[in-house]
């Protein structure tokens, strides 16, 4: 692959780990958007460090290219893949105890209701445990699956992310 993207929640350690990064990948060339979010997508091979979905940087790419497609190829690598493949350890992010403990919850496997979450972490009501899965979700540390048959998400997993911020 000739761009390589790294994307992530801000402060899970992208802009520390550039350089090693750039080393594994064999690039010599940094795009760290958020230090400026108005440059444009490269078309030659280069790393690019970002906080936005694989969707955004895709329409980036394209909102970018003047003229013909480059023909580079584009790989999008999770943070927390780029992080174990540079063997680099997963800064911890600052999280609530009720976030913790929720985390660590789900760390020990299998999908969980809202309804439990906010027994699990004494919320009155259960909008407010969905309120807080949902910035977990926003951070990457969990995802939500609808229930059969549902729109709504209201079961929960957690992701590799989640797993990491939990760990000792």
């Amino acid at each position: 692959m000739s761009i390589i993207v790294i994307h992530g929640p801000p402060g899970t350690g992208k802009t520390i780990n550039a350089r090693a990064f750039a080393e594994f990948f064999g690039l010599d060339t940094i795009v760290d958007d958020g230090v400026s979010r108005h440059q444009p997508f490269p078309q030659k091979k280069a790393l690019v460090l970002t906080t936005r979905t694989p969707d955004e940087v895709r329409r980036w790419r394209a909102n970018s290219l003047r003229g013909p497609r480059s023909a580079e190829a584009v790989a999008f690598v999770p943070i927390a893949t780029a992080l174990r493949r540079i063997r680099a350890p997963m800064p911890s992010p600052a999280l609530s105890l009720a976030e913790h403990t929720t985390l660590a919850f789900l760390s020990e496997g299998g999908r969980v209701s809202t309804h439990h979450i906010a027994c699990l972490c004494r919320h009155a009501r259960t909008a407010t445990a969905r309120d807080m899965m949902k910035r977990l979700e926003k951070r990457e540390f969990v995802h939500g699956v609808a229930a059969h048959g549902k729109t709504r998400t209201y079961w929960w997993e957690i992701t590799d992310l989640g797993k990491m911020a939990v760990q000792p």
